[in-house]
């Protein structure tokens, strides 16, 4: 590619973001900000290569912002896509989650769990009575062996995802680049048993409401 080719691919590009900021400004939307790290696209996973960018935002208008104002918005680390994901949280830190009295009901991402099938035998083999009180009572024990899982995980993913922040923050080297790549896998593994959950919480969500006419379920059958 020649100088002039390369001229008039940045003079494109410059034309496209002044039309971008052209239309934010006639819809009256403005930036969101953001919370994380300061970029959301990457490209090059050695020093050498290694580019970054803010190149996606999130953007409202002022009657959105009034209506939400406690929202946040955070740009997740654990993705090993060019851009990052972006979630937003309407309800920021004002979010409660109400825990107690939770039923019982089988957690499909257990099975990606190295220790659930031993757990489950365990249980079992310690539990006596008939087989209903049996289930009862290894139902019983899995949620306090998922309450106590889920506690060591959020501090094992803190403590990532504050590695991983503060790795963002130095100079990129090659070390440090290959280490974002190891704690971004770990992540992952912890995203996927994520999805995993909120696919089967859409599975039930549908069961109990798919007769209903909603927009939403409009566009998932589309």
């Amino acid at each position: 590619m020649n100088s002039f080719e390369k001229n008039g691919g940045r003079l494109r590009a410059e034309c496209q973001m002044n039309e971008f900021r052209m239309a934010l400004d006639d819809c009256g939307l403005i930036d969101l900000g953001y919370i994380g790290r300061w970029f959301t696209w990457e490209q090059g996973k050695v020093l050498s290569t290694n580019i970054r960018k803010r190149l996606d935002q999130g953007v409202a208008t002022l009657n959105w912002v009034n209506l939400c104002p406690n929202y946040q918005l955070e740009h997740l680390t654990h993705s090993f896509l060019d851009h990052c994901f972006i979630l937003l949280d309407t309800l920021g830190k004002q979010r409660v989650l109400d825990i107690k009295n939770k039923p019982f009901w089988f957690e499909a991402k257990w099975c990606l769990e190295d220790s659930f099938e031993e757990e489950v035998r365990r249980i079992w083999n310690d539990i006596s009575g008939s087989v209903p009180d049996k289930l009862r009572r290894l139902g019983q024990q899995l949620q306090r062996w998922n309450s106590s899982k889920a506690i060591g995980k959020k501090k094992n993913r803190e403590i990532l995802e504050e590695r991983l922040n503060c790795l963002y923050e130095l100079e990129p080297t090659d070390e440090i680049l290959g280490e974002i790549i190891d704690i971004q896998l770990s992540l992952n593994l912890e995203a996927n048993q994520e999805e995993i959950f909120w696919e089967q919480q859409a599975r039930v969500n549908w069961l109990k409401n798919s007769d209903r006419n909603t927009c939403y379920f409009h566009k998932v059958v589309v």
